[in-house]
């Protein structure tokens, strides 16, 4: 899809683009969750609970990332979305 073919999807149907936006955040808010279960369970190197037993949540910590990653990725998503629909609004005269 190019930039042109955005723009125009955007200003036709600016809820369609925003509740998707939103469906790219929640998804991350579920990644970040998912992360954090994985970090308080202490999934961690045997050698390492061996030695003591604190646990290395590397693995949930990525998983974290990823999904704040995710989350603002939707953000900045609405954000443009929201830049182009009033773009649109202002330029039509219709707001």
């Amino acid at each position: 899809m190019q930039a042109g073919e955005w723009v125009k999807k955007v200003r036709e149907d600016p809820k369609g683009a925003m509740e998707a936006d939103l469906v790219i955040a929640a998804g991350g808010l579920i990644i970040i969750f998912f992360g954090g279960l994985v970090a308080v369970a202490g999934v961690h190197p045997r050698w390492q609970s061996i030695q003591n037993n604190s646990p290395a949540p590397i693995l949930g910590t990525i998983i974290v990332v990823a999904g704040l990653a995710i989350v603002l990725l939707g953000i900045l998503l609405a954000i443009a979305n929201v830049i182009v629909w009033l773009g649109g609004r202002r330029r039509r005269g219709t707001g």
